[in-house]
């Protein structure tokens, strides 16, 4: 117990010293009303959900069909 309370403190100390991430540029240059995104109905993805082909799965990384892999 002991131990992991002196690590969460030393983790304290360093970022507050540190302060990583202060100054990164994250190239976002869009606002939030020029991105656009297409809703697709709930009856389609749970189909989708269910994969035609497992490699293709695997290769696109669609994750919801590895892990429901009939």
């Amino acid at each position: 117990m002991a131990t992991s309370l002196l690590a969460i403190l030393t983790g304290l100390v360093f970022v507050n010293i540190i302060k990583p991430g202060v100054g990164a540029g994250i190239g976002l240059n869009h606002s939030a009303s020029e991105v656009s995104f297409v809703q697709k109905p709930l009856s389609e993805t749970l189909i989708e959900i269910i994969p035609e082909n497992i490699f293709q799965s695997f290769a696109e990384s669609q994750m919801l069909s590895i892990i429901f892999l009939p």
